[in-house]
């Protein structure tokens, strides 16, 4: 699972859960892939996201995902995906900006 390939850097940066599961925050997962200057598969970025690897493909080949094609001119296309780019795309689907300030009662 996408979870397990980041036990070993989430447990550098801290304490760790008991196992990790896709409810560990994303935030926490990109920000401990940053630190270690990691790319994600495709199937890093489908697991984080909560969807395919075929949808995630589409999202790279029709541009709104950034990725970095790794294979060779003559081979199959494997892609990796930067961090920052995943959160660049996550922040521009959002339909309304973070609420930062606590509304009083």
């Amino acid at each position: 699972m996408w979870c397990q390939k980041l036990v070993a850097v989430v447990g550098t940066v801290g304490p760790m859960p008991a196992t990790m599961s896709s409810t560990t925050p994303l935030s926490t997962l990109l920000s401990a892939l940053k630190r270690e200057s990691a790319l994600l598969s495709v199937k890093d970025v489908a697991g984080a996201l909560n969807i395919t690897e075929w949808w995630t493909r589409q999202l790279i080949n029709s541009g709104e995902i950034r990725a970095i094609n790794i294979g060779g001119p003559d081979k199959c296309a494997r892609w990796r995906v930067d961090p920052e780019d995943l959160r660049a795309f996550l922040a521009a689907r959002e339909n309304r900006a973070r609420d930062l300030v606590a509304i009083a009662a």
